[in-house]
C-alpha cells in the first residue's frame, strides 16, 4: 500500500466514525428491531428472513441477536455493522482505484466515490438499523463478484482469448453470498462493468462473460433458494414471488430509484414535486453534455452509450424490478446510487482539466457530502426516534404496575415526527416513528415491560392490541388495562 492510499483509507474510515460515533452509546430501537430482540431470545420462535430468501441473514441475526438482552444492548449490532463497513472500506477503494487505472479513468474517482459511499442515505441506514445490518456483507460480495470475473477475463494475462472457470466460480459463490445475505447488494456487481464500459465506450466480450455470469448466478440462487425453503419445510414470501410488468417496472424505475439516485446525499420525500425536478434536470443536462462531449463518436455510438449505461443502471436494480412490490427504499439502492454517482462524478471530473482543479472539486464536494451525511444520520434519523423510545419507556415507567394484564396502543400517524419536529420522511426509513407500524406495538411493549421486570414470563402475559385512530381503532377502558395513546406520548 503506498503512502497516498493510506492515507486516503484513513481519511475514509475517520470520516465513517465522525459520522456514525453515536451508534458506540445511544439507546433506542427501530422497527423490526423490536420484533428481534423479542423473538430471536426464543429459539426457533422466529424465521423472517428464510422466506424472504436471506438463509445467511437468518443465521446471522440468530447468532447476534441471542447474545443481547436488552434494547440498549442493540448498540452493540450497529457497531458490527459499523466496523464491517471499516473492513469493507478498503476493499471498495482498491477495487475502484484498479479498475480506474486500467480504463485511464480519473485517479481522485477511487477516493471520491467511496467517500460518497461513506456518506450516502443506504449506509446510514445499514448502520443505524440492526435489521439492516448484513447490507455491508451483501454488497461488498457483489462488488467482488463483478471484479473478479471481469478482471480475469479483460486484465488478466490471456483473459481475452480464455473462457476463466476459476474466476466464474469464485464469483458465482459470492454472487450467492450476497443474494442469501441481501438480494439487492448483488447489483454491486455492475459497478466493475459500468466503470469499464465508461472506460471503453461500447460493449466488449468481458463485458458480455461477466453479464453473463451474473444473470447466470441469478439462476442458481432460484434454484438454491427453492431447495432452502423445501428443506426448511417454508413457503417463499409474497415479496419474493416473480412479477413480470415490462411497462409499469419500467415507469417505477424511472419515477422513483433512478430518481432518488440524483438526489446523491440529500434526503427527499419519495413524493417530493423539488426531488423529481432537480432529477429531470441533472438527468437532461448529462444527457446532452454527453453528446457534446463525445463529438468523435457517430450519433448512433453515442445513442448505444447512452443506452448502454441506462441497461446497466436496470441490471442494478434488478430484484426490486421483478418482484411485485414497488419500494425503492434507501436500503435497496446502494448499488445504483454508486453508479449513478460514478457517472456524474467522471462526467464532472472530465471538465477541469488541471489535477489541482479536480482535487478541488473532489475535496470540496465531498466535505458537503460528510457535513450532509453527519446531518441526515444525527438529525433525520436520530433525534426522532431517540425521542420516542426515551418518551415510550419513562411513560411505561410512570403507568405500569404488576395489575395491568393487557395494553390497548393507539399507534401514531407516519407523519408525526414531519409536524413534531420539522424534518423530512423518506419511506420507513427516516422521520418515522417506530410504533407507527402494527407489528412493532407488542414485542416494544413486552420487552419494555421485561426489563422493567426482570421476567419474560409477566411481560408474555401481556394481551396487546394495537390501532391506527385514524382507522378507528378506539379502545373502551378496561379493568387492569392500561391506554397507550403514542401520539400523545411521543409530543406531551
Amino acid at each position: 500500500m503506498k503512502r497516498n492510499d493510506f492515507i486516503k483509507i484513513s481519511i475514509l474510515i475517520v470520516v465513517l466514525l465522525a459520522i456514525f460515533y453515536p451508534v458506540f452509546y445511544t439507546e433506542y430501537l427501530y422497527t423490526d428491531e423490536a420484533v428481534q430482540i423479542w423473538f430471536y431470545k426464543q429459539a426457533g420462535s422466529l424465521e423472517m428472513f428464510i422466506p424472504q430468501g436471506r438463509y445467511l441473514t437468518e443465521k446471522l441475526m440468530q447468532a447476534l441477536f441471542s447474545t443481547i438482552t436488552t434494547i440498549k444492548d442493540i448498540r452493540y449490532l450497529r457497531v458490527f455493522s459499523l466496523f464491517g463497513w471499516v473492513l469493507c472500506l478498503p476493499v471498495w477503494y482498491f477495487v475502484i482505484k484498479r479498475l480506474t487505472a486500467k480504463e485511464n479513468l480519473p485517479s481522485l474517482l477511487a477516493f471520491f466515490s467511496v467517500f460518497y459511499l461513506v456518506a450516502m442515505p443506504p449506509m446510514a441506514v445499514s448502520i443505524g438499523w440492526a435489521t439492516c445490518l448484513e447490507l455491508f456483507i451483501a454488497n461488498t460480495a457483489g462488488l467482488l463478484s463483478g471484479y473478479i470475473i471481469l478482471n480475469s477475463t479483460a486484465y488478466s494475462q490471456g483473459g481475452n482469448n480464455r473462457f476463466p472457470v476459476g474466476a466464474m466460480l469464485v464469483s458465482i459463490v459470492l454472487g450467492l453470498i450476497s443474494l442469501f445475505s441481501y438480494q439487492s447488494g448483488f447489483g454491486c456487481f455492475m459497478i466493475p462493468l459500468l466503470i469499464h464500459f465508461l472506460g471503453k465506450q461500447k460493449s466488449s466480450r468481458p463485458l458480455l462473460i461477466s453479464l453473463g455470469v451474473y444473470l447466470f448466478t441469478y439462476i442458481v440462487y432460484l434454484v438454491v433458494f427453492k431447495l432452502c425453503l423445501a428443506l426448511n419445510g417454508m413457503e417463499a414470501n409474497q415479496r419474493t414471488g416473480l412479477y413480470i410488468n415490462i411497462g409499469g417496472k419500467l415507469r417505477f424505475f424511472f419515477s422513483q430509484p433512478l430518481s432518488a439516485a440524483f438526489h446523491f446525499t440529500y434526503i427527499f420525500n419519495e413524493n417530493s414535486k423539488l426531488g423529481l425536478l432537480l432529477y429531470r434536470v441533472l438527468l437532461a443536462v448529462l444527457l446532452i453534455y454527453t453528446f457534446f462531449r463525445y463529438r468523435a463518436l457517430h450519433v448512433w455510438q453515442k445513442v448505444a452509450y447512452v443506452l448502454g449505461i441506462g441497461a446497466i443502471f436496470l441490471l442494478m436494480y434488478i430484484p426490486p424490478l421483478i418482484v411485485k412490490e414497488n419500494y425503492a427504499s434507501n436500503r435497496t439502492m446502494l448499488a445504483l446510487n454508486m453508479g449513478v454517482f460514478l457517472v456524474m462524478a467522471e462526467t464532472l471530473l472530465s471538465l477541469f482539466k488541471s489535477f489541482n482543479s479536480k482535487k478541488m472539486l473532489v475535496y470540496g464536494v465531498s466535505g458537503l457530502f460528510a457535513l450532509n451525511a453527519w446531518y441526515n444520520f444525527n438529525y433525520l434519523f436520530l433525534k426522532p426516534v431517540v425521542h420516542e423510545h426515551a418518551k415510550f419507556k419513562a411513560f411505561m415507567q410512570d403507568n405500569y404496575s404488576e395489575k395491568v394484564t393487557s395494553i390497548a396502543f393507539i399507534r401514531p400517524p407516519e407523519d408525526v415526527f414531519v409536524r413534531h419536529f420539522g424534518i423530512t420522511r423518506s419511506w420507513d426509513e427516516f422521520g418515522v416513528p417506530i410504533s407507527h407500524f402494527s407489528w412493532v406495538p407488542e414485542p416494544y411493549v413486552k420487552q419494555l415491560i421485561f426489563e422493567m421486570t426482570n421476567s419474560r414470563a409477566i411481560a408474555e402475559k401481556i394481551t396487546v392490541t394495537n390501532g391506527l385512530r385514524q382507522d378507528g381503532f378506539a379502545p373502551a377502558s378496561q379493568e387492569n388495562g392500561l391506554l397507550i395513546d403514542a401520539e400523545e406520548v411521543i409530543t406531551k
